[in-house]
Parts: C-alpha cells; sequence; structure tokens
C-alpha cells in the first residue's frame, strides 16, 4: 500500500514536470514569433517603417520657369511681380491688385505675352489722346539709324558701351535695314530686343 502510494506521487510528480516543460516550451516559440514578427514590422513592402512614414526620394523635378514684369500706372499694387513663363498682361494685372480708379481699361492689349524684365504701363483715362497720336509716337521712338549715344542710352537694357557700339555697326555698315537688324549688334541678343522693339524705329 506505502509502495502504491510512493509510486503514485512519484507519477504525478513526473506528469507535472512534463506539464510544467510544455508550457515553458509554448511560451517560447510564442516569444520568438512575436520576435521575428516585431522584426518583420520595421519595414513592409512598400517602404514604410512600422510608424507609417515612407522614406521620400527627391524626384528631381525642375520648378517651372517664371519671368519678373514691372507693373505700373493705373493699378492698385505697383510693383514688380514674378509670374509663369507662359502668364499674360491680364495676370499681371491681376497680381497688381487690378485697375486703379480712372484708368483707361482697354488701353493696354492684356491678351499680350509677357516676357522677363518687362515694364507693363496702365494708363489711366485721357492718356490714350496722347499715345494715339501717330505723329507724337513717332517722335517719341528712338531712331537707331539717327539717335546720339545719349538718346540711345535711354532705351532699358542700352548702357554706354552697347550706344557706342550701335553707332559704330552703323557707321560701318551704312545703317540698320530694319529694326531686328540691331541684333547684329555685340551684345544685344533676342533679350534686349525684345524690351526695346516697340520703342525704336529705323528712320532712312
Amino acid at each position: 500500500m506505502v509502495v502504491q502510494n510512493v509510486k503514485n506521487t512519484i507519477l504525478k510528480k513526473c506528469i507535472c514536470f512534463i506539464f510544467a516543460a510544455g508550457v515553458l516550451l509554448s511560451c517560447g516559440c510564442n516569444r520568438e514569433r512575436l520576435v521575428m514578427q516585431d522584426e518583420d514590422s520595421v519595414f513592409t513592402e512598400d517602404g514604410s517603417d512600422s510608424t507609417g512614414e515612407t522614406d521620400k526620394e527627391n524626384t528631381g523635378e525642375e520648378l517651372p520657369p517664371k519671368v519678373t514684369v514691372f507693373v505700373c500706372g493705373a493699378v492698385k499694387n505697383e510693383g514688380v511681380y514674378e509670374l509663369p513663363a507662359d502668364a499674360r498682361v491680364d495676370d499681371a494685372l491681376e497680381a497688381s491688385g487690378g485697375f486703379a480708379e480712372g484708368a483707361d481699361t482697354a488701353a493696354v492689349n492684356r491678351a499680350e505675352p509677357l516676357y522677363d524684365g518687362r515694364q507693363i504701363y496702365f494708363p489711366y483715362e485721357g492718356e490714350l489722346f496722347q499715345a494715339d497720336s501717330s505723329e507724337q509716337e513717332a517722335d517719341s521712338l528712338v531712331d537707331i539709324n539717327r539717335a546720339d549715344k545719349e538718346t540711345l542710352m535711354t532705351l532699358s537694357g542700352i548702357g554706354e558701351s552697347k550706344a557706342e557700339s550701335i553707332i559704330a555697326y552703323r557707321e560701318q555698315n551704312g545703317g540698320f535695314a530694319n529694326k531686328e537688324d540691331i541684333k547684329n549688334v555685340s551684345g544685344i541678343g533676342d533679350s534686349i530686343y525684345l524690351k526695346i522693339e516697340e520703342y525704336i524705329t529705323v528712320g532712312r
């Protein structure tokens, strides 16, 4: 009877030991699985980390080209404005706050494209009568075949050296046949020509 009780006690202890070992082994496997899951969650397939943040690479895209223009006259806010390269005069007008009171709203072609460095003047009512006079308008233009150095220097982008180059070119070549020939002068390219085109003329 005593022997039987001892055997039962030993058997119970063995069963308890085996059960405890199984529990510990199961916990260890679960812990390993949790660690592996935690490591896998650091980076996902789309490149984001466990916080959901994605590694943002520099796309290298270039910023769209801009032009800088000076808007003045009968506008609410005169000033220098930076606009997209494909902007129109109307965009410059909008950037300056629109027409001021008393502006001649039909005097300037608002559909005209812009170019860098341009000055856009919106006149007030009454100024257009002077601007519309063909005789006065002709007198206000600079004749690049006859103008002296000081007069040539009143043109945008034309300094002393360029004015002297214009005079030297017309003396060597018998004058300019048309306005665009001024681009043959050293240092005067398309950008300067666009600035002065509407302010110059060619006399015979």
